[in-house]
């Protein structure tokens, strides 16, 4: 029958667990009956053939000592001085030596004999779990990955252009005869890359130069290189990474599925400004023929003076943190300099509220002005616009313009900002008494 886990790991103890996992280590010996879709039952024995790492990963999981160890490839003993020689084979690594290997260490009488024996190897003192699994072994699985190894190795660091045309047709199944193409393209590389060495001084002894050496084989045993590729799960590993940084290190699982919710609603919360703003006021500058877009240029501004945190009201409470001062660096275009702004979004400001007014790039109706009402970390600004009035003073003056301002609010993103605006009131009633009195003269 199958074997299934009888409970949830929660519910048992560390030794039940270290139990049970002893048990499943044996079941990788024996099998399992399973029975499969054609209805035939059939012995399955659980089993790890690909490892689709990187370089510094597939060190850490095979438990070798990394790029400056005397060996460094984690699926031979080729010494370190011999990295650029990609045509010679070397000795395999497999569960069986290096687990004598370890053995040996664990017999030597002083630390001294068994740091050496370790780095004989280039090994760390640690016994692998999948020497306990029958049909795993964690050198065989270790991959050629096309990303590390070549589009962001060779060829974004080092030399890399007859060798990566080949590869690309690995992407799809290869005949013998093309991997024996593959096999003379290597060789005559080596050769093109040792002229090279002569000629320009350029070392060729990296780690990423040996892995060739293991293309060939890893096709043969595995399929294309598709079925090694990290780029699937390299998006993820990153943000993995950013949303573990955030966490306090300790039950990090719950942290990072809030810190991950958190992500989804403000992305989503991005979504709607900016498919709002496709419509209404907010839009960027789209470059003329021959302008340059602004897109890709460094942060302009910063935030300044928390003021604490505030709810978003979503469909979860999210809090977000708010602020009370806007700092903008902007070119002036009368003379070219670097200038900046301080803008203040502020309640009370010495017992006043103070709300600054900037100005806006709009595709639509140009530059346009609006009033900051709120400053959030989520890189937002809530304002009110303006917008054009009908009314006229009794005496204009020239290029007089006047502007209504709106009370209904809009969200605004930060790199929408060019700089600061000062709007006038048409008449202010911060002396009540004066205004009366200046009305009523004839």
């Amino acid at each position: 029958m199958e074997i299934d886990d009888p409970g949830h790991h929660t519910s048992r103890g560390a030794a039940k667990n270290v139990e049970f996992s002893l048990f499943k280590h044996e079941c990788s010996k024996c099998g399992e009956v399973h029975m499969c879709n054609d209805n035939m039952a059939r012995i399955l024995h659980p089993g790890i053939l690909i490892e689709s790492q990187d370089g510094e990963e597939a060190s850490y999981f095979c438990a070798c000592r990394g790029l400056k160890a005397n060996f460094p490839c984690p699926k031979c003993l080729v010494p370190k001085m011999k990295l650029d020689c990609i045509t010679e084979t070397f000795e395999l690594r497999t569960s069986e030596n290096m687990c004598s290997v370890l053995q040996k260490v664990s017999q030597a009488s002083s630390k001294v004999t068994k740091e050496k024996i370790l780095q004989g190897y280039g090994l760390h003192n640690i016994n692998h779990f999948l020497w306990d699994f029958q049909f795993s072994d964690p050198y065989a699985a270790s991959s050629y990955d096309t990303l590390h190894s070549d589009d962001l190795g060779k060829w974004g660091k080092h030399l890399w252009n007859l060798v990566l045309e080949i590869l690309e047709h690995t992407k799809r199944c290869m005949t013998e005869r093309q991997l024996q193409h593959l096999e003379d393209v290597i060789k005559d590389y080596e050769k093109y890359c040792k002229k090279v060495s002569m000629l320009y001084k350029k070392n060729f002894s990296f780690f990423k130069q040996h892995y060739i050496t293991h293309v060939i084989s890893d096709i043969k045993n595995k399929g294309t290189t598709d079925n090694m590729l990290t780029c699937p799960g390299e998006g993820f590993q990153q943000e993995a990474s950013q949303a573990y940084k955030q966490t306090n290190k300790k039950k990090v699982k719950k942290q990072m599925v809030k810190i991950d919710e958190n992500q989804e609603v403000i992305a989503a919360i991005h979504m709607a400004i900016e498919k709002y703003n496709e419509s209404t006021m907010v839009h960027p500058s789209e470059p003329e023929d021959g302008e340059e877009s602004s897109a890709g240029n460094e942060v302009h501004w910063t935030f300044g003076s928390c003021s604490g945190y505030e709810d978003l009201r979503y469909e979860d409470q999210i809090y977000v943190k708010s602020f009370k001062c806007l700092y903008i660096n902007y070119q002036s275009v009368e003379d070219w300099t670097e200038s900046h702004d301080i803008l203040r979004c502020n309640p009370s400001f010495n017992e006043h509220e103070w709300y600054d007014c900037v100005l806006v790039n709009s595709d639509s109706n140009g530059t346009l002005v609006a009033r900051l009402r709120s400053l959030k970390e989520i890189d937002m600004a809530l304002v009110h616009a303006f917008n054009d009035h009908t009314w006229k003073p009794n005496t204009m003056w020239k290029n007089c313009q006047i502007f209504n301002e709106d009370s209904n609010s809009s969200f605004l993103l930060m790199d929408y900002i060019i700089h600061g605006a000062l709007m006038c009131p048409a008449f202010d009633t911060v002396d009540g008494d004066m205004f009366l009195r200046i009305n009523c003269l004839p």
